[in-house]
This record gives structure tokens, sequence and C-alpha cells, in this order.
């Protein structure tokens, strides 16, 4: 069995692969729209219902778009931005679904016992990045996850569980600076956040 790179190489990887120059640039197009998309959000003021919930429809979409265009920057493919967005379109009402089921999964995972719950965040943590490249049902989607986990649940564990630290500090660094500014700083910096889970995924993936 491969040996996994320690979380704070993969960490490091990830800056590397972010901020090489025509990477960011690919991100920069990528995570523009959504930037944009916030600002006017923002500008207009809807109330928070109608501001909740087309923040959480516009968000799965970009989500989709994102991991698409990690895959074409780890993968070295041609860094087009359309193509990321129409797998975004694409595949937007299977992410819905799994997300739905994922939560159903979650919730009473961590109702009633914390350690069923972390079970099935281990489990499951990679099902979007599969979602993104296979074209297989949801239950094979989650089945496949669960697949790449076993045998190194721990190990996998660790290494989220380091992620989880990297992405805490950089939101915490986000939030405080001011004017909304770091909101819209940190939809930038999404990538960053997800490429070290991605890098894992590769890794247990090979």
């Amino acid at each position: 069995m491969k040996t996994l790179s320690s979380p704070v190489d993969l960490i490091k990887k990830s800056f590397e692969i972010f901020f090489r120059r025509e990477n960011f640039i690919y991100f920069v197009k990528i995570c523009g729209i959504y930037a944009i998309f916030n600002v006017l959000l923002l500008l207009r003021k809807p109330d928070f219902d109608a501001m909740f919930w087309i923040t959480i429809l516009v968000s799965l979409f970009f989500s989709i778009a994102e991991v698409e265009a990690i895959r074409r920057v780890v993968g070295r493919e041609k860094l087009l931005v359309k193509p990321a967005f129409l797998v975004g379109f694409r595949k937007y009402f299977k992410l819905f679904l799994l997300g739905i089921l994922l939560e159903l999964i979650f919730i009473p995972g961590f109702l009633f016992l914390i350690i069923p719950g972390v079970i099935f965040l281990v489990w499951f943590a990679f099902s979007r990045f599969i979602l993104v490249e296979e074209d297989i049902r949801i239950t094979q989607i989650l089945k496949k996850s669960k697949k790449l986990v076993d045998g190194r649940f721990w190990q996998v564990f660790g290494r989220l569980f380091v992620f989880g630290i990297f992405t805490g500090l950089v939101t915490i660094v986000t939030i405080i600076i001011p004017y909304r500014i770091g909101s819209v700083i940190s939809v930038f910096l999404s990538p960053l956040l997800i490429l070290p889970s991605y890098l894992l995924y590769k890794e247990l993936n090979d």
C-alpha cells in the first residue's frame, strides 16, 4: 500500500500549485465570477431568507466548477473557464441530491453519537471529487469514497483534521478584514483550501 504524503507536505504542494502564475490567473477567473455575484447580492440587500437560499443554490453550482478547475490544474489540462462552468451546470442536480443524502447521513450521526458522525464524514469526504470526475450513480459515489478510505481511516482522518485547522486559520484571518473585503478574499482563496484534500484524494485513487 502506497505511503501517503504528510498533511504539511500536501498543504505546501497546494501553495505551490495555487500560486503558480498560470494557475493563479485561472483560479482568479473562476472565482471572480462568484465574487462578482456576492458583491452584487450584497449591494441589492435582499431579505435574509432570499439571500440565504440564493447563496446556497449558487454556491452549489460554483463548488462543482471550482473542483473541475482544480482537476484541470492538477491534471495539467487546458485551463479553460467555460468548460468548468458547463460541468457545474451538467452535474448541479446530482450534487444537490448528493448534498441532501449526506445531510441525512451526517445529522443523525452527529446528533446522537459523535463518533458515527466523524466516521461518516471521513468515509464520504471525497464524494464531491468523485461526482465531478466520474459519471456514476450517487450510491456508487458513496461506495467509492468509502473504499478509498478503507484500511487507511486514521491516516485520512489525521490529514483531514490538519486540513480543517489550516482552513480555520485562513478563515479567521479573512474574517477580521473589515468592510466585507475578507469575504471577497475568502472566495478567491477557496481553491487553495480545497487543494490539500483533492491532492490526498488523488493519492488514494492512484
